[in-house]
This record gives structure tokens, sequence and C-alpha cells, in this order.
């Protein structure tokens, strides 16, 4: 497979997202790949758009059983700006403790890029707890790294 520029953009509220984030970057750069970290609240969508890549993962925190609100917002941003994209297609993660909201950012890049075509696999990744205390610490369930590491595998295996 040919390297392939594939933007991960990511909302985080207690590292969780962040970390997974990262390793999905770890693990595309090791096959190969030219793994591009954007994170909402420290890039703009211009510079997501600048760098012009083919694919895009797109990763959040569940709030209050919905997407974290300033992805939303990105997305939207990147939808104003983006009808001449180079990016083909999109995959989503989510952290979550007791709603998963993939769903819910997949219509969101499906309302702002149309033209993108999303992934229908997912990666939901279950954190914490139900207690709010556990939020706040970086609790993502035991097995997380071969999950994603078997998302990124299949996503790369849609890309070809």
């Amino acid at each position: 497979m040919n390297e392939l520029k594939i933007a991960i953009l990511y909302d985080s509220k207690y590292g969780n997202t962040k970390q997974l984030a990262e390793f999905m970057a770890e693990q595309l750069q090791e096959g190969g790949h030219e793994a591009l970290l954007f994170r909402t609240k420290k890039t703009k969508p211009a510079e997501l758009l600048a760098c012009q890549p083919e694919a895009l993962l797109v990763g959040g925190p569940t709030h209050m059983g919905k997407p974290a609100l300033t992805l939303g917002k990105y997305i939207k941003k990147l939808g104003k700006l983006g009808q001449t994209s180079t990016i083909h297609k999109a995959a989503v993660f989510n952290c979550y403790t007791g709603d998963i909201v993939c769903d819910a950012i997949k219509n969101l890049i499906s309302d702002a890029l149309p033209q993108i075509e999303i992934v229908e696999k997912c990666l939901p990744i279950r954190t914490g707890g139900e207690n709010a205390e556990l939020w706040k610490e970086v609790a993502l369930q035991n097995n997380w790294k071969e999950e994603t590491s078997n998302f990124i595998s299949n996503f790369l295996t849609v890309l070809s």
C-alpha cells in the first residue's frame, strides 16, 4: 500500500481521547503512513485542510450523551471550508462511559462534508465508569490498544 496522509481530528476533556489519537498516530506511522494530529482547541480547520490529507479519523469524548460541542463546531467549520477537500474517506472513534455517540459524529461529518465516504465500522472505547471521578483519570479499558490496532487495520484495508 502506498503511503497515505491521514489527519486525526480529536477533542479530549480528560485525556482518554488524546491518548487514543496519539496511539493511532503511532500505529499509522509504524505502518509507513503520515499521521497528523489536530486537536479541536489547538488548531483551526483551515490548518487541517491545508495539509491535504487523503483520509480523516475523527474522535471525541461523550458529553451528556452527545459528542463534545467543540468537535461538532470544528466539523461544521471544516464543511464550510472543505468543499474542495482532498479527504475521501473518514472513520470515527469515541470514548464513552454510558452512551455510544459514534453515529452522531458520523452524522456531523455527513452533514458538513457529504462528499466524504464514512467507513461503517467505528471504534467506541469505554472509559472510566459511571462515577464522574473516574472520568478525570485516563481510564481506558484494558484491551483498548488491541481494539484500536484492529480498527486501524480495518481502516487501512478500506482505504486500499
